[in-house]
């Protein structure tokens, strides 16, 4: 099933956030427990959302060179300076770049910790 990691985390927040409970206080299932179907739903939401997540929010973003230059440009120049091979640099600094995308407050967050 494509995305099954992504619907199995979407399932997991949404049953967090009702306190793995329905409306009628029934106690939720884990997401393997769920029949076939409804897995292939979560999915197909995931599915659905990641592709509109990367159409509107990094596609737009990337031709922001403003902000491509303050973040992913100094993650890629602090690589290389601290002598990362390019491809890994290069890496890092795109799954950083998403990531503060993904999280505005992420990388805040990680120098602090």
């Amino acid at each position: 099933m494509r995305y099954h990691h992504l619907a199995k985390a979407a399932y997991a927040a949404y049953a967090e956030s009702l306190d793995w409970r329905d409306a009628s206080g029934t106690p939720l299932p884990q997401f393997s427990s769920l029949p076939e179907a409804q897995q292939r739903a979560w999915a197909n939401g995931a599915d659905a959302t990641l592709k509109e997540w990367l159409d509107k929010n990094l596609r737009c973003s990337l031709q922001d060179r403003a902000r491509v230059a303050q973040s992913f440009v100094v993650q890629l120049h602090t690589g290389l300076t601290r002598g990362d091979d390019i491809c890994v640099a290069a890496s890092v600094a795109m799954a950083s770049y998403v990531m503060e995308l993904v999280d505005p407050l992420a990388a805040q967050r990680s120098r602090i910790e």
